[in-house]
């Protein structure tokens, strides 16, 4: 994980770490920093609807590209492996690589399971006094509580068995 980006599997509420890793609003608000993606969520976002000038957004403006072209990350890859990753940035980060929905939503159900088991544990180790809101609602937590919640989803499936 170099300087904060985290490209390790483990799986979120809608997508996965690295996905969100890489398609992050870091710095401004409409911009997916590194793949220099828009925010055009369901036509209704700020710039749905912009027309941009040649090389305002995607693989032509994105810092991952540069970085991508680069060594030592050049010759790690291919070029057709390039290629691929600069036509996933054009595409503007997708994730599903399909428009169509599935029945049962964006979200990981299992994921979210795993959260409330982490937040049950945490709450009756008395980690809420820290890591909770004035609610006692624990709603965002620190990287080591995060990679439980990962190692649990993705290797002890048998954490959920009845």
């Amino acid at each position: 994980m170099a300087k904060g980006l985290d490209l390790s599997r483990g799986w979120t509420e809608f997508f996965n770490i690295s996905y969100e890793h890489l398609t992050a609003r870091r710095e401004k608000m409409y911009t997916a920093d590194l793949i220099a993606g828009i925010c055009a969520m369901n036509g209704t976002a700020y710039w749905s609807c912009k027309v941009f000038e040649p090389y305002a957004h995607g693989s032509g403006k994105a810092p991952l590209a540069d970085i991508l072209l680069k060594e030592p990350h050049k010759s790690r890859l291919t070029q057709r492996e390039r290629e691929e990753l600069f036509a996933w940035i054009d595409s503007n980060g997708m994730y599903f690589g399909t428009w169509d929905y599935t029945v049962a939503g964006p979200t990981s159900k299992p994921f979210l399971d795993a959260v409330a088991r982490v937040k049950e544990v945490m709450k009756e180790a008395g980690c809420a006094s820290c890591h909770a809101n004035e609610k006692g609602e624990i709603k965002r937590f620190k990287k080591p509580a995060f990679m439980i919640i990962t190692t649990i989803f993705t290797k002890l499936p048998f954490f959920f068995a009845s």
